[in-house]
């Protein structure tokens, strides 16, 4: 497995991983990439490499790595999340997902930062709003079971600007790009 050496405990797509987020009431983090994917290796050196972002995903998550040219069926499922949620995909996909593997967040290449702000966010909505979560993953799963659908009926509006939100503070205008900008005098 190319992601082995990572500090983070990296389970298979498999009943094992889903049962332990369940035994241990944790949400499920699915990283989904493939081995010639830029970004995914980008993602891998600055966040699964990162012992803070592997400490955290090893306390308070199941954390699942997919190889995509392997597991098409579970790219295309997750893919489909992220694209109805965002309106877009990419590589590395990264989801979230109840132990029984309803996503209630999809999204492609976080940098660390912000990465660890999502995943921070979600720790705390896992401990003190899980109901609402639920209630989020069921509609999104619903909208899968009901085509005709529109998705701005389905989904929860304000979860999303909320995350769109916590998304773009990491957003530096100035500089352009993802990380915070440096000065220069």
């Amino acid at each position: 497995m190319q992601h082995a050496h990572n500090p983070v405990n990296w389970y298979e797509f498999s009943e094992e991983a889903f049962d332990k987020a369940k035994r241990e009431n944790k949400p499920v983090f699915i990283s989904i990439g493939y081995a010639t994917c830029h970004w995914c290796h980008v993602m891998e050196e600055e966040s699964f490499d990162d012992i803070e972002v592997a400490a955290f995903l090893n306390q308070y998550f199941v954390a699942i790595k997919v190889d995509r040219e392997i597991r098409p069926d579970i790219d295309s499922t997750y893919m489909s999340v992220s694209q109805l949620l965002n309106g877009s995909g990419g590589w590395p996909l990264n989801a979230i997902v109840l132990p029984n593997g309803k996503a209630f967040f999809a999204g492609a290449y976080f940098p660390k930062k912000q990465l660890l702000n999502i995943l921070m966010q979600v720790q705390n909505l896992w401990k003190n709003k899980v109901n609402g979560l639920s209630e989020q993953a069921n509609k999104i799963s619903q909208m899968f079971n009901q085509p005709k659908a529109a998705p701005h009926q389905i989904v929860d509006n304000n979860l999303v600007i909320k995350a769109i939100k916590a998304i773009l503070e990491d957003f530096d205008e100035l500089e352009g790009g993802w990380t915070s900008a440096k000065i220069s005098t």
